[in-house]
């Protein structure tokens, strides 16, 4: 979002009240993302006169100053995160007093490493045998299907419209529209890429042509209004109006296979089924509304997914992204596992006008472009994963507890009794390591529960290993949602 934007239609505003003319800022935000140790430059630009001063609430990085006229500056240190506020440009008016132009909001992202594209890959697990349960997660989506604006948020703050002027929910390669983005067998998400709810993965519950309901929930058991204080989609124009995607999701049966066949493409069944849970590879989703994981299993008495005990198919049942699932094998042997997806596909035949829909599968290969929020509730564990197909460093989740929408609420104590903690998977013991920060420390605050006198904040974090956050303070809204910095960026 520019700020010449912003200045136009407060200009407008005050056209008929003063005939002075007023300056327009024409560029920005400042740039980001930055690499730490480099040397950051950016000016805002303006036309007409006076010229108009700037000043900012919030944080910049470190050594990093904004100048009365627009001018940040400074060699950045080797300090990463994201760093942001609101940037507020104001002038002298005749009657001496400050006329506000406008405001514009900023993040700058200072970071060790930087690419320059939306990159793509997977990442092969291996899932062991012999009545071995293991845990793993998805820090990956399917690629986008639309961009696009908001320009309004219902009252009921959970159902969005878009502000593209023709239908927009099409299949970006041969210009088909999308009937429906809530399709059981096939689910879509939306994913918010600006604003206070950057980075927040909500699924599809219905659409029109230029709208989306969306399921508040985050799959929990506390739900998130979009027009939240202080936390709230901003609507408005093309260039005004926060910016999501709508990408498709997949299910038990499209990410494990269920043997079915879908517009002549059969998908088999990548696991071993059985008549019941105790005979068959499970495949365990935690369930926020009775804290425990609940295991699916392939029946071959009913050829389909079913939640153990019961025989309704659950084939259909969404994988949330970025989200972790524990699998248990009872065959001998490990199995080699590349997460893909069962979506549809528009073809149009040679020689045809005509598009027809068939089904492919696709890798479950897209990094995430901006920071991941994760939903907490309160007084339990959620899991989930990193949210990044790279190793990190526990240091690297200090924003989980840490950043400015954190701040205050994230419990540190000296025992992991009463602290919030995080739990990683431990492939090589097959078992949770869970790690708190103890009180007064930041980055060097990260203990083992079974060793608190060792700073543990270099620990790696496999790429792919689920993590568990468990949050003790009552928290809502903004609160409760945590969000790590990216460990790389996108340029």
């Amino acid at each position: 979002m520019k700020l010449s934007k912003f200045f136009t239609v407060i200009a407008l505003g005050l056209s008929a009240l003063s005939v002075q003319a007023q300056p327009v800022v024409t560029n920005g935000p400042p740039t980001s993302p930055v690499l730490a140790g480099s040397n950051y430059s950016f000016t805002y630009t303006y036309t007409g006169s006076p010229a108009p001063s700037f000043t900012y609430t919030g944080t910049l990085p470190p050594n990093v100053t904004l100048s009365s006229s627009g001018v940040l500056s400074g060699t950045l240190t080797s300090a990463t995160g994201i760093y942001s506020g609101t940037i507020t440009a104001s002038y002298t008016g005749t009657a001496g007093s400050q006329v506000t132009l406008g405001t514009q909001n900023y993040s700058i992202d200072v970071t060790n490493t930087i690419v320059q594209s939306v990159p793509e890959g997977v990442i092969p697990y291996s899932l062991p045998g012999s009545v071995t349960t293991t845990y793993f997660s998805l820090p990956f989506t399917c690629d986008p299907v639309y961009t696009g604006t908001v320009s309004s948020v219902s009252p009921a703050g959970n159902t969005i419209s878009v502000a593209d002027a023709s239908p927009p929910f099409v299949n970006p390669t041969v210009g088909v529209q999308l009937a429906s983005l809530a399709t059981a067998s096939e689910p879509f998400f939306v994913k918010f890429l600006t604003g206070a709810e950057t980075g927040r993965v909500l699924l599809v519950t219905a659409n029109t042509n230029n709208s989306v309901t969306l399921d508040i929930s985050d799959n929990t058991i506390q739900s998130t209004s979009l027009n939240t204080t202080g936390f709230a989609v901003t609507p408005g124009g093309l260039g005004v109006g926060d910016t999501f995607e709508v990408f498709p999701g997949t299910t038990l049966g499209g990410l494990f296979g269920d043997n079915t066949t879908i517009n002549g493409t059969t998908f088999p069944l990548l696991l071993n089924g059985g008549v019941s849970a105790f005979y068959g590879d499970t495949v365990g989703i935690y369930n926020t509304l009775t804290h425990a994981w609940q295991l699916y299993y392939y029946s071959t008495n009913t050829n389909c997914w079913v939640l153990n005990g019961s025989t309704v198919n659950k084939n259909n049942t969404p994988i949330y992204p970025y989200g972790a699932f524990e699998v248990t094998r009872r065959s001998s042997g490990a199995l080699a596992f590349v997460p893909t997806s069962r979506v549809a596909s528009m073809v149009i035949p040679n020689g045809s006008s005509t598009a027809t829909l068939e089904e492919i599968s696709v890798p479950v290969s897209r990094v995430a472009e901006v920071p991941i929020l994760t939903k907490t509730t309160s007084g339990s564990v959620v899991y989930g994963s990193t949210c990044y197909p790279v190793d990190m460093t526990l240091s690297q989740l200090d924003a989980y507890g840490l950043n400015q929408q954190q701040a205050g609420t994230w419990i540190q104590t000296s025992s992991p009794f009463t602290a919030d903690t995080i739990s990683v998977w431990n492939s090589l013991a097959l078992k949770y390591n869970v790690y708190y920060q103890q009180s007064g420390n930041t980055t060097s605050g990260w203990r083992l529960s079974t060793d608190p006198n060792t700073d543990k904040s270099t620990i790696t974090i496999p790429a792919g290993s689920p993590i568990s956050v468990y949050q003790r303070n009552t928290v809502s809204g903004k609160l409760s949602f945590l969000q790590s910095v990216m460990p790389y960026s996108l340029n």
